[in-house]
């Protein structure tokens, strides 16, 4: 079994975000597009746009387990709040 992703592996640097357009300092990546003659294109969107692409659908299932990574590290254990 693989180790779970970090955090700071999937959050890519500041920039718009691909959906709403706006400034965010922290995005992840959402899908791949693949192009015809040239790299597939990784979009990028904030976390909260992130987690509302993934809720309604728009989301692969990778995206899932990267948010899941980003939460599980960032969430403190019980009794640390």
């Amino acid at each position: 079994m693989s180790p779970r992703p970090r955090a700071a592996d999937i959050l890519k640097p500041a920039g718009p975000c691909c959906h709403c357009k706006q400034h965010a300092d922290e995005r992840i990546t959402v899908t791949y597009a693949e192009r015809g003659s040239s790299p597939a294109q990784a979009p990028l969107c904030c976390l909260p746009c992130a987690r509302s692409l993934l809720l309604h659908g728009a989301g692969h299932t990778w995206l899932a387990g990267d948010l899941a990574a980003i939460d599980t590290e960032r969430t403190p254990p019980d009794g640390y709040r």
